[in-house]
C-alpha cells in the first residue's frame, strides 16, 4: 500500500501505482521475470501494478520466451487509464506476444474500502469510520475473450469482479473461458 497513491474525497476514492514507486515496481519486476525465465508460462502480476515502463519490460520477457521456444503469458496487473466519453477506468492486459498479442479488459465492478479493510494500514487523506466507493468508470461493460493456439479460451477479471456475479457467471458459461486471470490489489 505504501507504493500506491491514493486518492480520498468525501466517499469516494482512486489508487494507483505511484510515481515514486515506479523505479523499484519496475526492478522488481524484471527480477522476478528474469528469475522465472525459461521456466514459467503463465505469469499474473497483482493490480495497480502496470505501467508503459512495465508493459516493455514485460514485452522484452516475452520475445526472449519466444526465443527459449517457451511460449508464454503474462497479466501484466492493472492501471488507470482514461477513456475517452467514459471516464478514469481501471484496466487490465494480457500480454502474449512482444509486438500485437494483447488484449484488454476493464474492471467492470467498483470496489468499496470499507473501514475493517484497512484497520492495520495507515491511508492518508481517510478518515476512520468512512466507506469509500473506487471512483472508477464501470460502464460501458466489455468482456475480453482471448483465444490463445495451445493454451485455450482466457480471459481476465479485476478483483471486485471476482466476488460479482454479473456478468461474469454468464460468460464464463457462454463463452466457455478454461482459465481466468484475476489480480487482487489487497
Amino acid at each position: 500500500h505504501t507504493e500506491l497513491a491514493w486518492d480520498f474525497d468525501d466517499d469516494s476514492y482512486t489508487v494507483s501505482l505511484s510515481e515514486a514507486s515506479l523505479d523499484k515496481v519496475v526492478e522488481r519486476v524484471t527480477s522476478a521475470l528474469d528469475q522465472v525465465s525459461g521456466k514459467a508460462c503463465i505469469v499474473v502480476m497483482p493490480e495497480l501494478v502496470s505501467h508503459a515502463r512495465i508493459e516493455a519490460v514485460v514485452r522484452r520477457w516475452l520475445a526472449d520466451q519466444h526465443h527459449n521456444g517457451k511460449p508464454a503469458i503474462v497479466f501484466s496487473g492493472s492501471t488507470l487509464v482514461e477513456e475517452p466519453g467514459a471516464g478514469t477506468r481501471n484496466q487490465g492486459m494480457l500480454i502474449w506476444d512482444d509486438d500485437s498479442g494483447f488484449a484488454t479488459q476493464y474492471k467492470l465492478n467498483a470496489y468499496t474500502l470499507e473501514p475493517s479493510h484497512r484497520k492495520d494500514v495507515d491511508l492518508a487523506g481517510s478518515v476512520a469510520g468512512v466507506s469509500y466507493v473506487e471512483r472508477i468508470a464501470t460502464a460501458p461493460h466489455r468482456v475480453m475473450v482471448v483465444d490463445i493456439m495451445g493454451v485455450g479460451r482466457l480471459m481476465m477479471m479485476i478483483c471486485e469482479d471476482l466476488s460479482r456475479e454479473l456478468p461474469w457467471r454468464a460468460v464464463l458459461k457462454g463463452l466457455g473461458a478454461n482459465l481466468c486471470f484475476g489480480p487482487v490489489v489487497f
